[in-house]
């Protein structure tokens, strides 16, 4: 099937579209992007309702945050805790309106910004074993 039917069948599409053929690197590339957005979505999320206005304290949060995923194994990607990136993030929180905002929305809105990266980075997790998959049989074949 195309990708727009597997899409549309709510299949995992992944698994349909790459059963045959090895993905390139296109998910090594971004890992290191979606692992510091990640970063930053749970350093949001722990802010809950509150606004924040000092960016550079958000990045340095973010840097601590980071190393202490990275050891625990959460994020996979050294590459991803970079003042650089994470201010990419910060770019991408402000474009979306999470740095600041009123209620429960903020929070809400912060909570589905985490759960979208989240997303991404499950489906770079399934690239990844396709890749290996593909790369182990390569080998022995």
């Amino acid at each position: 099937p195309s990708w727009k039917e597997a899409l549309a069948d709510h299949r995992p599409a992944a698994d349909i579209l790459f059963h045959d053929r090895t993905p390139l690197f296109g998910h090594g590339i971004m890992r290191s992007f979606f692992e510091a957005y990640q970063v930053m979505a749970r350093v949001l999320k722990r802010h809950r309702r509150r606004d924040i206005t000092d960016e550079q304290a958000l990045i340095r949060n973010c840097m601590k945050q980071g190393e202490e995923l990275l050891l625990r194994g959460r994020i996979h990607s050294a590459s991803a805790l970079s003042e650089p990136l994470f201010g990419t993030a910060v770019k991408l929180a402000a474009h979306r309106g999470l740095l600041a905002g009123t209620g429960d929305d903020l929070a809400q809105r912060r909570e589905d910004f985490a759960a979208e990266i989240s997303d991404a980075v499950a489906a770079i997790d399934r690239l990844q074993r396709h890749y290996d998959r593909r790369q182990d049989q390569t080998s022995a074949g």
